[in-house]
């Protein structure tokens, strides 16, 4: 899979994201919590998942929008939702915390053992930290017209919290005197070895010797991109690869802020929907308003369900999209030229057709 042509597909965005000093394996790790162990605590996970980082430190991103949606719809279906995932987010974190205090007493004679255990169980309790930070995230992030998030206890739980993540710094400087012991015996400086993922460092344990060239581990070091969907990891390194990331990135931030879009009106009318990016679906919000650059006679099928169009491309009354959207009688706005930029999946959208603007609400 190639990572920039996956990270504009997912819309990623480095909103909601954090700029931490870890190395890519802990991001393996937490990949690993937050985008599949995350389920076992919450029900929930934060989907595909990634960072932009090099030996120094990472800055992680994700669909924080699909996020708030998924946590929106637990808290209006299930009152129980929030004490049962901080129930399980806390017993996850305790039971690694006890563990860990077992093996730290292996990093200087066993290493190697230690670093296993933390490859398998360091992930269980990034999961534990991804369910209470899905409530960090959504009250931080919903929109006035979610499920008011429970008020009650509010303050016991960011004290849980903070108290439970003050076990991972612990667990990092174990991690780095572990590594260099390791390093020491395969003449492989800690650096490197902390620019792998976790399997790769499994593999490295297993044979005694590097699973990954060096010269990869040197190129990770100045700068990568890593990707995690559906429990695949996916790395990207090199100055051009990464100067296209860093660009969508800077495009996204552009736009944060901008609830206003004007275009061409093709068919006059006024809607208040959902926006949908992706047309091929299986489900569809109730009045979905399709946002793409541009439509397709192949789309005519799926056209059919929409309430509301908007493009970013132009091309007149002649355009497929005015057509299309004369004969569903379906307002339609064409040559935004951002819509696509600036609107996410999910997002509350007026489409005022009749004077050519575009709201999020």
């Amino acid at each position: 899979m190639d990572v920039s042509t996956a990270i504009v597909r997912y819309h990623f965005s480095l909103r909601g994201g954090v700029y931490r000093k870890l190395p890519l394996f802990t991001e393996s790790c937490i990949a690993e919590g937050y985008g599949n162990l995350c389920r076992n605590i919450s029900d929930l996970t934060y989907g595909p998942s990634g960072a932009l980082g090099d030996a120094r430190a990472m800055h992680t991103f994700y669909d924080i929008d699909l996020v708030i949606r998924n946590v929106a719809q637990r808290i209006r279906r299930d009152p129980a939702w929030v004490s049962r995932t901080r129930l399980r987010a806390a017993q996850a974190c305790k039971r690694f915390e006890k563990e860990l205090e077992e093996y730290s007493l292996l990093v200087q004679t066993d290493p190697e053992r230690f670093l296993r255990f933390v490859i398998a169980e360091y992930p269980r309790y990034m999961g534990g930290i991804g369910g209470f930070n899905l409530f960090w995230r959504y009250l931080e992030f919903a929109a006035e017209d979610m499920p008011r998030f429970p008020r009650k206890g509010l303050r016991a739980l960011s004290v849980e919290r903070n108290k439970l993540a003050e076990i991972y710094p612990r667990c990092e400087k174990l991690i780095v005197r572990a590594i260099q012991s390791f390093g020491r015996k395969i003449h492989v400086p800690a650096r490197l070895l902390l620019m792998m993922t976790r399997s790769e460092l499994r593999k490295t344990l297993t044979a005694a010797k590097l699973a990954v060239p060096k010269k990869t581990l040197v190129k990770r070091a100045s700068g990568y991109a890593y990707l995690y969907v559906n429990g695949k990891e996916f790395i990207q390194s090199g100055h051009s690869a990464l100067a296209t990331i860093r660009r969508h990135f800077a495009e996204g931030r552009k736009y944060i802020g901008v609830n206003a879009l004007h275009g061409t009106t093709t068919s006059p009318g006024r809607i208040i929907g959902t926006v949908v990016k992706r047309i091929r679906r299986t489900s569809w919000p109730r009045n979905p308003i399709l946002v793409v650059p541009m439509t397709h006679p192949n789309q005519i099928p799926f056209l059919r369900r929409i309430k509301g169009l908007v493009t970013d491309e132009g091309g007149g009354m002649l355009s497929h999209a005015a057509i299309v959207s004369r004969e569903l009688k379906i307002p339609c706005v064409i040559s935004t030229k951002i819509a696509t930029k600036v609107l996410k999946d999910g997002d509350r959208v007026e489409v005022d057709a009749t004077h050519g603007i575009v709201i999020r609400l």
